[in-house]
């Protein structure tokens, strides 16, 4: 069961400001939104901010994103950890979107992989076309061979190539997989 809360008021021929939108399904997700909708064919969204509180990664998998995965060859894994993130739309357009991933664990039961203290996150802003991403992790696997903790980071520059933040360091067996400079143009 979930509960749905909204507070919206009518402007006549100017639609509806919606006050406050609030979406919850106790142990698993939270989602908060506020904006504004004005009639039309089909209605257009002229603002919404939307937030996801706190989603659990864990109990949203069992809930059916696991049978979605499994027909890729993935309902094997075993995800915990929490999600929030945000979105922004204005005029019937996405302008801005964030993610958040925190304190995640990740076991796939086929032994294909294995991820423990994973973080990450994507920032997106439309109006500079600037997109941020980045993932830490603590420990993993994968093919049962261990690496170690590492982070990476990437960000678009003033044309739109994907590059690299810093270099990238994963700790392999007894070495290390560098790399010092990546790019992305598409």
């Amino acid at each position: 069961p979930f509960t749905l809360v909204l507070q919206a008021h009518g402007q006549e021929q100017d639609g509806w400001r919606i006050d406050s939108v609030k979406l919850e399904q106790t142990g698993s997700i939270s989602l908060a939104a506020v904006g504004r909708i004005v009639p039309g064919t089909p209605p257009q969204v002229t603002a919404l901010d939307l937030e996801i509180e706190q989603a659990d990664l864990g109990a949203l998998w069992r809930q059916g994103l696991n049978s979605v995965a499994g027909t890729r060859g993935w309902g094997q894994l075993d995800p915990e950890g929490r999600l929030t993130g945000r979105m922004r739309i204005e005029g019937d357009a996405l302008v801005s979107a964030g993610l958040r991933l925190s304190e995640v664990t990740i076991i796939d039961a086929a032994n294909r992989f294995e991820v423990t203290g994973l973080g990450a996150w994507l920032g997106w802003e439309g109006a500079s076309r600037a997109l941020e991403l980045g993932a830490n992790w603590e420990d993993a696997r994968l093919l049962r061979i261990p690496l170690g903790a590492s982070a990476l980071a990437f960000r678009t520059d003033a044309v739109g190539t994907l590059e690299l933040v810093d270099s990238f360091r994963l700790p392999v067996l007894d070495g290390a997989l560098v790399v010092e400079r990546m790019a992305w143009r598409d």
